[in-house]
């Protein structure tokens, strides 16, 4: 069964192609299963709306302490939100 993390994956990948639409998918999925906004996450973490938006469309790398605050505001692990696998890494280096 799938979850909403892999259908929205799936839709961009379909739509736009590439793996950075799929790290910055994995925060606004995880944020979207909790029932919050941008506005709402920003909050929690000190941060404004407009950063959780640069974050989400690939525009901004978080510090690790921001990504620390965003996974535990959403229950969610370092690797699960921000961890690029292998393949990811050997299709930049081409």
């Amino acid at each position: 069964m799938l979850n909403i993390l892999d259908i929205m994956i799936y839709i961009c990948y379909y739509y736009f192609g590439g793996d950075a639409v799929e790290k910055n998918l994995r925060i606004k999925a995880a944020r979207a299963a909790k029932d919050m906004t941008q506005k709402d996450l920003a909050d929690e973490v000190c941060v404004t709306r407009q950063t959780i938006n640069a974050i989400e469309k690939g525009d901004y790398n978080p510090s690790v302490k921001l990504c620390i605050a965003i996974c535990r505001v959403l229950g969610k692990t370092l690797d699960e939100l921000f961890w690029e696998d292998d393949k990811d890494e050997r299709k930049e280096k081409l």
